[in-house]
């Protein structure tokens, strides 16, 4: 396996693996309602259900360990 191939295997087993992508199509949504209303906000993110990302957590270390590349 080379170092590339090992990297995504470590990406695809992360705490935060998808959180990049769920918080991208979340910023699609609301800039899509050409809105700055907070409701039209909240509605997205309980449609997403985004409040769950942080559930399973052990600590509060693994909640902030949400990063980007």
């Amino acid at each position: 396996m080379d170092l590339t191939a090992a990297k995504r295997a470590m990406d695809a087993q992360s705490i935060s693996a998808g959180v990049a992508e769920d918080f991208e199509a979340f910023c699609e949504k609301f800039i899509a309602t050409q809105s700055v209303r907070y409701e039209h906000f909240v509605g997205i993110w309980k449609e997403m259900q985004m409040s769950f990302m942080f559930g399973g957590r052990q600590s509060d270390q693994e909640c902030r360990e949400v990063h980007f590349s």
